[in-house]
């Protein structure tokens, strides 16, 4: 079954959402923290995540972080054997292909047709 797209009218203009509150913490406090360390704009996002966990904004505060899933450890690829030769008659060695003849340096002269005026043309 094919999904075919509805034409949305003008009066249906979606709202974009509120930002959560760890969005609004993370925009106030991302500023302050670039002022206050200058030259580390790489360790920002870690830092305001280490405040947002005992921030009184969180509503998770205190709290320990979810565990996580372990990864699967990967299963090592089997090895495929080598397939065993089995031996055949040598071949017989590639004939060589004949060396195509020296070109000739001379100059092409032109043609006696080309050099007359054609009288079918006329």
């Amino acid at each position: 079954m094919a999904k075919t797209a509805t034409a949305k009218s003008s009066s249906e203009v979606k709202t974009p959402r509120e930002p959560t509150a760890y969005q609004r913490f993370c925009k106030e406090n991302m500023k302050k923290w670039i002022e206050e360390n200058p030259g580390r704009t790489k360790e920002v996002m870690t830092q305001v995540a280490l405040l947002w966990r005992n921030a009184p904004e969180n509503p998770h505060r205190g709290q320990e972080p979810k565990p996580r899933k372990p990864k699967a450890p990967k299963e090592p690829k089997e090895k495929k054997e080598p397939k065993a030769k089995i031996p055949t008659e040598p071949k017989a060695p590639k004939a060589k292909k004949a060396a195509a003849p020296p070109k000739s340096k001379k100059p092409i002269e032109p043609s006696s047709d080309l050099t007359e005026p054609s009288s079918d043309f006329v």
